[in-house]
């Protein structure tokens, strides 16, 4: 049935009720239209040509979202946070993987969002797409998987929503609580320092060796270390990603941290984030990238690059962050995270190379909607 504007209270008669008039079908048009006069002439024509980024931007212009965080403020008190993040079958969860680690990486995504903003998850709301065909076995398994990633993380599963799909979809609505000040994207000054916690770039090491192994199904890393050796190490950090909550508290207990960010798309696009948002240039440098000899060793052997992995893997979900250049000491004394670069005046981000130039670095991560990395 083709869509009926009085069915649903639209007519051409301008409503005299102006809150039902700025909801009509027309009224939600010329939002848009107005957030963005040249959305009719935007080419090319569909999703896949826009790219995630831009895809946001227009959402946020349309419905006046002024500050793209992680997560985001209930009200104006600041001690209610809200965020959300899905993930699909097709693109997040590789089949030959145990679906214990689908609900752990589902649940890990979601809190991560909490921990970039400094806050601690509480409770979360579940919405789950289910397949027909799916394995009765592996749904008991990726229900397991949440319920051990819960546990690690304090929160609560408090409800949710189920519904039949041709893919299996995780959505998740987590809502947290500040352990300080929240963190934000947009704080970053001039003679900040950038820092990073855990070795981003293990994950995208870890899903190339997945892939690599159609065949083999990957159970836990443990089991998998006689078989796989310091791939496991890898492996592991794609599928049980550590929940940076305790580095969060940490951090905001010595209030130093000026912008912050998860990094889920990968160092390159997340930093250009921050970059942005804050009106600076970031500068990472890049024989400062915490990547382990082993797992060096590892890229190596399946012909990747260590500081194209770290620069533009993505699935970390670590925290890269700011803070002043004098809490490098403190920072490091207290094993939080790494020092990889710092902030200056300009716009956008740079790699400083092992050779000493610097270059601006293109964000090369992850996009949904764009057929970058699929």
């Amino acid at each position: 049935m083709g869509f009926e504007p009085t069915a649903c209270g639209c007519s051409d008669k301008e409503d005299t009720n102006p809150l039902l008039n700025q909801l009509s079908y027309r009224g939600v048009e010329k939002i848009f239209t107005q957030a963005r006069p040249d959305i009719h002439a935007m080419e090319p024509d569909r999703l896949g040509g826009w790219g995630e980024w831009e895809i946001i931007k227009m959402l946020a212009e349309a419905f006046d979202i002024r500050e793209l965080d992680d997560a985001a403020p209930l009200d104006s008190d600041g001690q209610i946070f809200l965020s959300s993040d899905m993930m699909l079958q097709s693109t997040d969860l590789p089949p030959n993987t145990n679906p214990l680690f689908w609900g752990h990486r589902f649940v890990a995504s979601n809190v991560s969002d909490m921990a970039a903003m400094g806050c601690k998850p509480i409770s979360m709301l579940i919405s789950l797409g289910l397949p027909e065909g799916m394995k009765t076995q592996d749904f008991r398994r990726m229900v397991e998987g949440i319920q051990w990633a819960v546990r690690e993380s304090g929160l609560r599963v408090i409800g949710g929503d189920t519904n039949a799909s041709p893919e299996l979809v995780l959505s998740g609505f987590t809502v947290g609580k500040p352990f300080g000040r929240p963190f934000k994207r947009s704080g970053a000054r001039p003679g900040d320092a950038l820092f990073v916690t855990g070795n981003p770039g293990s994950a995208a090491l870890g899903l190339a060796v997945i892939k690599s192994r159609p065949e083999t199904y990957f159970e836990c890393p443990d089991i998998l270390e006689e078989h796989l050796g310091g791939s496991a190490v890898a492996v592991g950090s794609f599928l049980a990603p550590e929940m940076r909550i305790r580095e969060a508290r940490d951090l905001s207990d010595m209030d130093v941290v000026t912008s912050c960010i998860d990094i889920s798309d990968g160092i390159s696009t997340d930093a250009g984030h921050i970059a942005e948002s804050s009106g600076v240039q970031i500068t990472i440098d890049e024989p400062k990238l915490p990547f382990p000899k082993e797992i060096g060793g590892l890229a190596r052997l399946l012909k990747l690059d260590p500081t194209d992995l770290a620069l533009n893997g993505g699935d970390d979900y670590e925290l890269l962050f700011t803070a002043p250049s004098e809490a490098e000491s403190p920072i490091a004394k207290s094993k939080l995270a790494t020092r990889i670069g710092s902030v200056s005046q300009g716009r956008g981000v740079a790699l400083r190379g092992r050779g000493g130039g610097v270059e601006n670095l293109k964000s090369s991560g992850y996009q949904h909607l764009s057929g970058i990395k699929p």
